[in-house]
């Protein structure tokens, strides 16, 4: 019958039961069988000794877990209709060789069963990767890799060049990927905004935030704007030695409840300044 596929034409005895009776020796059958079979038929044309089988101790041997491994079937069966020498082999090879243990590749596998289509960093990105310098031992070197792998070399080189652009030498750029490779993830605009804000406002130098990176992440019209303006009005008000041990950093990063008590409390100069600003801030998000 012309448009249906030939995995449903063929004979149920020497294509079906064969991969029936293998996922019930697995433990996968029942209701939890039809689901795996449902969302995945392609699995019912793989060859059960040279391809489905290979596949299943494959991942096993990653899981080093039945129970974990068949938890992942159950929930992506696709993964058993990746191609093994051309997808699975490859990339698990990928994120070995990156340093990646079973125990983390089983845990990458199921959160983000994507990632299995990659296999290799591009020669370009991989020179990013090298000059961003990340340990294997920091946290970030998943986010780092992973965002790396992920996206387009074009968008890789235009945060590189929009951190230049922002005032960075070739080095800090790459410094601060390092100690906050959330900049990443960060929009241009709002790191073009913020840079401007920090160079041109608060007269601190372009790679104040290589050693400040918290700067990227605060709220520009909400915290950065209002803060300074309080700061600079402590400043002309007492000089620096009555700024009670408060450094501009400190002011802009501490907690909304500590900035109230400990820089605005008994000061109404200062909390008229805040509040000002802040109403300005109100006054423009409604207009906006």
């Amino acid at each position: 019958m012309m448009g249906v596929p030939t995995h449903l034409t063929t004979s149920v005895e020497k294509v079906v039961q064969p991969k029936i009776q293998l996922f019930r020796e697995w433990g996968i059958e029942g209701e939890h069988l039809v689901n795996v079979l449902t969302n995945s038929p392609r699995i019912l044309i793989c060859s059960v000794e040279q391809d489905l089988l290979p596949k299943m101790l494959l991942l096993l041997k990653v899981f080093q877990s039945q129970d974990l491994f068949l938890k992942t079937v159950l929930k992506n069966p696709v993964i058993l209709t990746h191609n093994l020498e051309k997808t699975l082999k490859p990339s698990l090879a990928f994120w070995e060789r990156y340093g990646f243990n079973e125990m983390e590749l089983a845990r990458l596998i199921g959160s983000r069963l994507s990632l299995l289509q990659y296999s290799s960093l591009t020669p370009a990105k991989d020179d990013i990767f090298n000059k961003i310098g990340i340990d294997k031992g920091s946290k970030m070197y998943e986010y780092v890799l992973i965002t790396l792998v992920t996206n387009p070399i074009e968008r890789l080189h235009a945060i590189i060049n929009n951190l230049q652009q922002c005032g960075l030498s070739d080095e800090e750029g790459f410094q601060l990927l390092r100690v906050f490779p959330k900049t990443l993830g960060l929009r241009k605009e709002s790191v073009r905004e913020k840079m401007d804000f920090i160079v041109n406002k608060m007269e601190l130098p372009a790679n104040s935030v290589v050693s400040y990176p918290q700067f990227l992440t605060t709220n520009l019209e909400r915290v950065m704007k209002p803060r300074f303006l309080v700061w600079r009005t402590m400043k002309s008000m007492y000089g620096r030695k009555h700024h009670n041990g408060l450094s501009l950093h400190g002011i802009m990063f501490m907690s909304e409840k500590k900035f109230l008590s400990d820089v605005l409390k008994g000061r109404p100069v200062l909390y008229s300044v805040y509040e000002m600003a802040m109403a300005n801030v109100s006054e423009v998000s409604s207009t906006g």
